[in-house]
């Protein structure tokens, strides 16, 4: 049953992060040993141009849906400043409904077919294109008035260059190189009859994102492994990121009887940017749980992974990655993590809309990559404050033991929850804007449905930020399963409705003052009656 599975899904995430909670609770010491492969070399390299038009068919059936909306100029909302800081739990003003204030562009991107769950949609943009994918579609977009150039199955988008019917994908994900002018996109792949294991990834060969270079590495495939020390562990939800030498890949290992840990993936960037190269790679196992990586803005060829560990915590874990030479030659600085210490906090509660009906959350987990300009590092998480979710921004240097800023918008009994949140900026200038994405619900205001939010607001104070609501949700999520009948709040699993942990926050590449934003909304009661939306603000 689709709503069993999503209980048991919860009860799976709940004890793989006690799990991780155990390990991060450990000293540093105990995680500063660290595993690395020899260096291999991942196989494809042929070029895939890709097909214009809507080429998905849904499990249902129905027809393919070609979206060629023109781009919506509408009036959003502006809200007033926020009081920041750490959490003090003092009752201060919160995200409250300003005066109307016009958006840039607000862009219809994907929809669900009513079966896959949670949407965690991610997005990137150059000067050309959005390129958008979800749990099992990639599609491609005209940034100017947002019209469908291409859409396909992530399956489909693979299979040119590995024809494997039996081949399952998960967990793809995309981002934009700045210095190449280049998409990056990752996902897992899973052979259904041989449980063959796969990291398949590709890159656009230039910013119109109109053909592919397509690639995988071989995970576990028979009696060989990569990546892995035994046959018996699995890797798996990778999280890409970029230096100005490396494709970096952030991914969690489960091994039996020692429970989840970090790796990271080193893969050459040079050879994937030519027609021919064929990019060499170098993994590192043993680290902390919950890693992300960066999105390095510039020349820095050393690359700051980060980890705040999940459910509580008071610290964060900071990798640095040395990608100076040649591949095999990486290695992380000083063998294991430097310790930034932090105001303690709990992962977030449940969201409830104005319905009543739970959303989920997060486990507290840095979910988006981090932020690398300069000297200096940004990522923020969603935690517990007064009962309600709530993000929290940090900026960090790449080696002091406490954070140069810590922001927490402030909440008080009976307001919104705030959740799922990314973050963008273009420059190591304290007074640059920095940018976040968030889902905003507000459980006791008739119009609180799930909202697409963007705030804004100096990289290094907490003074002078605002939020600006692109797109409201037309419904709320009402059941857990596909087809019912257990409700998001049923008492028997102890869960909510799957909300996409992960949104995405992105400068734009023609202006370092703007940024786009990347978030699902609900459009029915069912949990996979999703849509994705793109939107750009000043």
């Amino acid at each position: 049953m689709p709503e069993l599975r999503s209980g048991l899904q919860r009860l799976n995430t709940i004890l793989q992060v006690v799990v991780a909670a155990v390990l991060i609770s450990a000293s540093a010491s105990a995680v500063a040993a660290v595993q690395d492969s020899e260096v291999a070399e991942a196989e494809g390299g042929r070029t895939y141009n890709l097909p214009l038009g809507d080429h998905t068919v849904s499990s249902v059936g129905r027809a393919p849906q070609v979206w060629a909306d023109p781009v919506v100029f509408a009036n959003t909302r502006q809200t007033k400043g926020l009081v920041g800081g750490e959490d003090s739990g003092d009752q201060a003003p919160d995200f409250e409904i300003a005066q109307p204030r016009a958006i840039l562009k607000e862009c219809p991107t994907l929809t669900s077919d009513g079966g896959e769950t949670p949407a965690n949609p991610q997005g990137a943009v150059s000067r050309l294109r959005l390129v958008v994918t979800t749990l099992t579609e990639i599609a491609v977009f005209n940034r100017n008035d947002c019209s469908l150039m291409s859409r396909l199955s992530t399956q489909n988008f693979f299979a040119v260059q590995f024809p494997v019917l039996t081949q399952s994908f998960s967990d793809a994900r995309v981002i934009y190189d700045f210095a190449s002018q280049r998409f990056f996109i990752s996902a897992m792949g899973v052979n259904s009859e041989t449980q063959d294991t796969f990291l398949y990834f590709a890159v656009s060969t230039s910013n119109t994102a109109a053909a592919w270079r397509i690639f995988r590495i071989g995970i576990k495939v028979g009696s060989k492994r990569r990546c892995i020390p035994s046959l018996n562990n699995s890797w798996g939800v990778p999280n890409p990121g970029v230096n100005t030498n490396r494709w970096l890949i952030a991914a969690e290992r489960f091994a039996p009887g020692s429970g989840v840990s970090g790796s990271i993936m080193s893969l050459e960037k040079e050879p994937t940017l030519g027609s021919l190269g064929v990019p060499k790679f170098k993994c590192f196992n043993g680290l902390e749980n919950q890693l992300v990586p960066p999105i390095v803005r510039g020349t820095a060829t050393t690359a700051y992974f980060l980890s705040v560990g999940a459910v509580s915590g008071n610290s964060i874990r900071r990798y640095a990655l040395d990608t100076a030479g040649a591949v095999d030659q990486d290695s992380i600085i000083g063998g294991g993590p430097t310790l930034v210490s932090i105001p303690a906090w709990t992962a977030p509660p449940y969201a409830p809309q104005p319905n009543g009906q739970r959303l989920l959350t997060s486990d507290g987990e840095f979910l988006a990559p981090t932020i690398q300009v300069g000297p200096f590092l940004w990522n923020v998480h969603t935690i517990n404050v007064n009962g309600k979710a709530r993000w929290r921004l940090y900026k960090l240097s790449q080696s002091g033991p406490e954070p140069l800023f810590v922001f927490t918008p402030k909440t008080a009994p009976g307001l919104h929850h705030n959740f799922n949140a990314s973050v963008a900026t273009g420059s190591k200038d304290p007074d640059a804007p920095a940018f976040v994405t968030f889902t905003r619900v507000r459980p006791n205001n008739e119009r609180g449905r799930a909202e697409l939010m963007i705030a804004k607001g100096p990289n290094s104070s907490a003074a002078g930020w605002t939020s600006t609501m692109v797109e409201r949700s037309p419904s709320q999520f009402e059941l857990l399963g596909n087809t019912g009948p257990a409700t998001c709040n049923e008492p028997a699993f102890n869960t909510a409705c799957r909300w996409g942990k992960y949104s995405s926050t992105q400068m734009d590449p023609a202006n370092g003052t703007r940024a786009w934003g990347f978030n699902q909304l609900a459009i029915g009661p069912l949990q996979g009656d999703w849509i994705v939306r793109a939107g750009q603000v000043d």
